[in-house]
């Protein structure tokens, strides 16, 4: 699915509502930047794309925020689950199963910004960071709450 402005695409729950690449296509691709796009409350899963995100990709750096998902099951070149370059931030999410070469989990990069707020990343496969790959130079946040 192409996101070409911002936009919030919201479901019923991770555990009510998926969208599904079919492992033949990846699932969301943010085409412009500068946008704003806020995915929440849904499942990602079976997207493959060779080169980049083959869940979801924020080639282009616009503002991305996760929440409340479930990203399973997608594979990739780099970031299995998750290819950034912009700002994205993952909050009370959990990426599992995802595969890639680089950066099972997800792969930041071009500047990026990641933050991961209240959220699992695990079980993630690749030759390189299977559960993210932090690309140096590039900026990074986390917040734990037990």
């Amino acid at each position: 699915m192409l996101v070409a402005k911002s936009v919030t695409i919201s479901g019923a729950g991770a555990d009510v509502l998926a969208v599904d690449g079919n492992n033949s296509s990846r699932v969301f691709r943010i085409v412009f930047s500068g946008e704003t796009v806020t995915i929440s409350g849904f499942t990602i899963r079976n997207g493959h794309a060779g080169t980049t995100g083959g869940g979801v990709d924020n080639e282009n750096p616009a503002t991305l925020i996760i929440t409340n998902c479930a990203v399973s099951s997608n594979s990739a070149g780099l970031g299995g689950s998750a290819f950034n370059s912009g700002m994205l931030t993952i909050a009370g999410s959990t990426f599992s199963g995802n595969s890639a070469t680089e950066g099972g989990g997800a792969y930041n990069s071009g500047g990026g910004t990641l933050t991961i707020n209240n959220s699992i990343i695990s079980g993630n496969t690749a030759t390189t960071a299977g559960g993210w790959y932090p690309q140096p130079g590039r900026s990074y946040g986390y917040e734990q709450h037990v």
